[in-house]
């Protein structure tokens, strides 16, 4: 795991264009290119893999699990 006190920081500004702000305001959602280096994915990732594992509280394989079970993996 990584160490937790020494990760990129993830706060410089990110411009959002008028039809990003509203595409999220009628979606809920927008992609955003080039929000992070891939160091800083790479780092970021390995956490929140970690972090998902420990909160998985499905313990059937995913072929015995609903439709629900199936997407929230």
């Amino acid at each position: 795991m990584s160490d937790l006190n020494n990760l990129p920081e993830l706060s410089s500004d990110y411009q959002l264009s008028k039809e990003q702000i509203q595409q999220f305001q009628e979606k809920g959602h927008i992609k955003l290119n080039q929000v992070a280096s891939s160091d800083e994915v790479a780092v970021y990732r390995s956490i929140i893999g970690e972090k998902v594992k420990e909160l998985n509280y499905h313990d059937k394989p995913i072929e015995e699990r609903d439709t629900y079970g199936k997407a929230f993996t």
